[in-house]
């Protein structure tokens, strides 16, 4: 993004030493970028980093507690977290500027911002159902979508997520006040962990 939007080339590189690679090395050589490494075991040196991971960490914990959310929807939750943080000034920049303002040159929208958790009820489109179908299905505001103008909704009765525009909130209403069944953990042979989802931008 910052060659086909800005027209430049980072020109360090600063991560763990863990995240070494190849195709990394041959990137960064081809471009001009200073590849900087931190001392193995010692977290320390990328303080600054480590700092804004907790942050991101405490923020995903706390969202999903108070929603009564699965820990399924960390991803969702992280998202919805890294949105907020761009969004809101930081002592490290002047009175009223927020980071996605000093990146992109303008004022960001929150017009799709929400609280998380909340229940939701998302449109559906006429194509996908007759007269006398429900023009609405329940769900639960996961934030907003980064690829789409519109949101994330995981639907109550198929429990899939799916992106939306038209949605209705109910701000007062979290999923944890539901008494819904929540969604568990399937673990497969090889020992890696699925979740009972599939994500369908309808």
């Amino acid at each position: 993004m910052v060659q086909t939007r800005f027209k430049c080339f980072p020109k360090v590189l600063r991560a763990d030493n863990e995240y070494r690679s190849d195709a990394l090395d041959a990137l960064c050589a081809r471009s001009g970028t200073i590849q900087e490494f931190s001392v193995p075991y010692v977290q320390g040196q990328n303080g600054m980093v480590e700092r804004r991971i907790q942050t991101l960490m405490r923020g995903t914990l706390s969202l999903l507690f108070h929603a009564g959310l699965s820990p399924l929807y960390w991803d969702y939750a992280t998202l919805y977290m890294i949105f907020v943080l761009n969004r809101i000034p930081t002592s490290q920049m002047p009175v009223d500027v927020c980071p996605h303002f000093r990146w992109f040159g303008e004022n960001p929208s929150v017009h799709t911002l929400r609280i998380f958790g909340c229940v939701c009820y998302a449109s559906v489109d006429k194509s996908l159902r007759d007269k006398l179908d429900h023009r609405s299905r329940k769900g639960v505001y996961l934030g907003p979508s980064h690829q789409h103008d519109g949101v994330c909704v995981l639907l109550l009765d198929t429990l899939k997520v799916v992106v939306r525009r038209n949605v209705v909130y109910n701000e007062t209403q979290l999923y944890t006040d539901l008494n819904f069944p929540m969604p568990t953990l399937q673990y497969t042979a090889g020992g890696r962990t699925q979740r009972h989802l599939d994500v369908t931008h309808l």
